[in-house]
């Protein structure tokens, strides 16, 4: 598919998806009326109709499992509520409209479910404390040359560097180089290369909506610029959330709101779409395998895409379990696993899912930390070795009217670390 190609087909599937989000809006609104008014019979048919045009969201899972229990629709409801409770798992199973499932089998093992899911599990360590409370981190990025961390700053269009010691800088200055917030950042070890990616959002201080979004180059070393660049289609609402960088250092970075991936040619030093399919809803995180051969995508709402380098072939990672792969942020490959950060649902949680060899399903998962004390939203992480290091609590909740809370009402930011072992 030529670049025209991916814009013109991204720009079409952003409108249709609008025109489904209305219309599940509409049956969901009337279905909540019907139930109020004990239609159940009909409550049952226009929640239906809503799951069909949005089959992941996890209020629709819920009243759809609600209605069929309404219906005497017993496996279907516990089918449609395990989905849910695995998404969010502050679902009251108490539940009065749930009364005629109770004796079901399925029911116990969701009252279970329900309560492994909401289980703190702590494995990590506190890697670093910044008491800098309004930077909204978003992202981090080790340096394994330097033992150095950089960060990227939403709030304050920044990016940050913790040295060995723990010593924290400016490695840009707020608004530098005419930056928007900084979201993804990868460190080229090798070349010696900082790639920061950056969108402007409301979010950021002297919000500007004016700034482009586009990837940045920099010198580890001296810190200097080599350069910024720009996609070279003119979509417009673009939001570049993360990056990530092949084994021979070429940048690609996604573009959540247009779902198209773009990849940075060193030849002609321009950005330019690399992949866009129809089956995304909300593009993040990316990683590749090992050989390069295979791209991981996390889609927020579907979960994890598996992309064949050689074929441009997609497939969606399967697994054999309930646990949901819904709200994926940032992901990271390790060993032919994926872990997972994952704060679209309820608990937030980072995950290491286990692969097949053939890398397209997964076979396994064990928790890496679940609803952990200093979550405030677990973000993007970074993984050199076999060391995580990742945001424990960016900070997209400390925002009234527009703007930042003071100081004195928010926490500092917490970056975690937890050492893989080889998971055979």
């Amino acid at each position: 598919m030529s670049a025209r190609a991916i814009i013109l087909t991204g720009v079409f599937f952003l409108i249709a998806y609008f025109v489904i989000a209305q219309d599940y809006q509409h049956f969901f609104n009337e279905a909540k009326k019907a139930l109020g008014e004990k239609r159940y019979q009909e409550f049952y048919t226009l929640i239906k109709k809503a799951h069909e045009l949005h089959p992941y969201h996890q209020t629709i899972l819920w009243y759809t499992g609600v209605a069929a229990a309404l219906n005497d629709k017993q496996d279907e409801a516990i089918s449609y509520l395990t989905k849910a409770i695995n998404i969010n798992a502050g679902y009251n199973l108490d539940d009065p409209n749930l009364n005629a499932i109770r004796q079901h089998p399925g029911f116990q093992q969701l009252i279970q479910t329900k309560n492994k899911l909401n289980q703190t599990l702590i494995h990590s360590d506190t890697a670093y404390v910044i008491q800098d409370r309004q930077l909204h981190l978003e992202s981090v990025a080790f340096d394994p040359v330097e033992k150095t961390i950089y960060g990227g700053s939403i709030h304050k269009r920044k990016i940050i560097r913790i040295n060995s010691k723990g010593v924290v800088a400016d490695f840009t200055q707020p608004e530098q180089y005419g930056t928007g917030s900084i979201f993804g950042l990868k460190v080229d070890a090798k070349k010696r290369f900082l790639w920061a990616c950056s969108a402007a959002i409301p979010e950021m201080q002297h919000y500007d909506s004016t700034i482009a979004p586009a990837l940045f180059q920099f010198d580890i070393k001296t810190g200097r610029l080599v350069g910024s660049f720009r996609p070279v289609d003119t979509l417009r609402h673009q939001m570049f959330g993360d990056l990530v960088l092949d084994s021979k250092g070429t940048p690609y970075v996604s573009d959540s709101r247009n779902n198209i991936i773009y990849r940075y040619d060193f030849e002609r030093r321009e950005l330019r779409p690399y992949f866009f399919s129809k089956e995304f809803w909300s593009i993040q995180g990316l990683c590749f395998s090992e050989d390069d051969n295979k791209l991981y995508i996390a889609d927020y709402v579907k979960g994890i895409f598996m992309l064949d380098v050689k074929t441009m072939k997609l497939s969606k990672v399967n697994a054999p379990y309930d646990l949901s792969l819904k709200g994926t942020d940032g992901i990271l490959f390790y060993k032919n696993s994926l872990i997972t950060i994952q704060n679209g649902v309820q608990p937030n949680r980072v995950v290491r899912h286990f692969l097949s060899q053939a890398g397209n399903s997964f076979m396994r998962y064990e928790y890496i930390d679940n609803a952990h004390p200093a979550f405030g939203e677990p973000t993007i992480g970074s993984l050199p070795q076999n060391t995580l290091f990742y945001v424990a609590n960016s900070q997209w909740n400390v925002y009234e009217n527009g703007k930042i809370k003071d100081p004195a009402e928010l926490h500092p930011i917490v970056i975690l670390k937890y050492v893989l072992n080889e998971g055979k």
